[in-house]
């Protein structure tokens, strides 16, 4: 009988059959749920509607409810290449924001209505995320990492997962170890 358990591959253990990578995903880490966000190289549906339930916006009406002593620092997620756009004004303890989803287009213009954020978890959440990264090999193995920084970068040497067409990628023993070596086996 053939053993169909995947081998684990060592620098001595070429790799026998070729590996391709069945999906990747890059998921937001918010307060409230894991966002799934990217997917197979597309940004998935984040409409300014998905993002007002995730980080529970709520109309910002009435400029009553900034009574108080708040000093307010400005912020543009697009400055430091978040791949969820916005701007507003943020308190010094991230306790509230006032937020302007971009709605595609130039980052310079394109910002819908005014939404006011509350709580710390939900302010820290938007202006900077983290995420996670998640690739499945179609041998059933799944590695996974985090980035905690907004600009949603994981450093590989060998590929970059931008520019990977699943359809024709075939993984090198030289990215198979670099996956192993920088990701944990999820």
């Amino acid at each position: 009988m053939e053993n169909t358990k995947p081998q684990k591959i060592t620098k001595t253990n070429k790799m026998k059959t070729p590996i391709k990578i069945e999906s990747i995903e890059i998921t937001m880490l918010t307060s409230s749920v894991p966002f799934l966000l990217w997917k197979d190289g597309d940004y998935m549906g984040n409409t300014e509607a998905d993002l007002i339930e995730l980080f529970e916006a709520e109309p910002f009406h009435y400029a009553t409810v900034l009574e108080g002593n708040y000093n307010f620092s400005a912020f543009n997620t697009y400055n430091y290449g978040a791949p969820i756009v916005l701007c507003g004004v943020h308190d010094e303890n991230f306790d509230i924001a006032i937020v302007n989803f971009h709605r595609g287009g130039d980052a310079r213009g394109n910002y819908g209505s005014p939404y006011f954020i509350e709580g710390y978890d939900n302010v820290t959440n938007l202006i900077a995320p983290q995420y996670e990264l998640l690739i499945t090999l179609d041998n059933g193995e799944q590695f996974y990492r985090q980035c905690e920084n907004s600009e949603m970068h994981f450093p590989f040497d060998t590929f970059d997962i931008d520019l990977i067409d699943l359809e024709e990628f075939t993984m090198s023993q030289e990215i198979y170890e670099e996956i192993n070596q920088k990701m944990e086996v999820a």
